[in-house]
């Protein structure tokens, strides 16, 4: 299983992909039904590039970026509506199959 995460570097997407590798590993025991397990960390470093090619091969999305203190209407807005639109314009490039959290 191939699963994105956005907002890997913010409190709950850091928690995450660490049990999410932690399974990878094979360091967490009871989840071997999901392996091979690979994770597609996206945060703000990423490239719009990085996020298609993520969406393409990502078998589940979690979508957990999001901007919760902005300094301006702006910051909200870019934050969480449009990422949120890029995110579900690269699905529906790569063929909708994904799964959404």
């Amino acid at each position: 299983m191939k699963v994105l995460v956005t907002g890997a570097d913010g409190f709950l997407g850091k928690n995450l992909c660490a049990e999410l590798e932690n399974i990878a590993s094979g360091k967490q025991k009871n989840s071997r039904g999901l392996l091979p397990l690979t994770v597609f960390r996206y945060d703000v470093g990423n490239s719009l590039e990085e996020l298609r090619s993520f969406c393409r091969e990502a078998d589940f999305a979690v979508h957990l970026a999001g901007v919760n203190r902005p300094k301006d209407e702006s910051e909200f807005v870019e934050g969480n509506q449009v990422l949120t639109d890029k995110l579900l314009g690269c699905l529906t490039e790569a063929g909708g199959h994904c799964p959404v959290l």
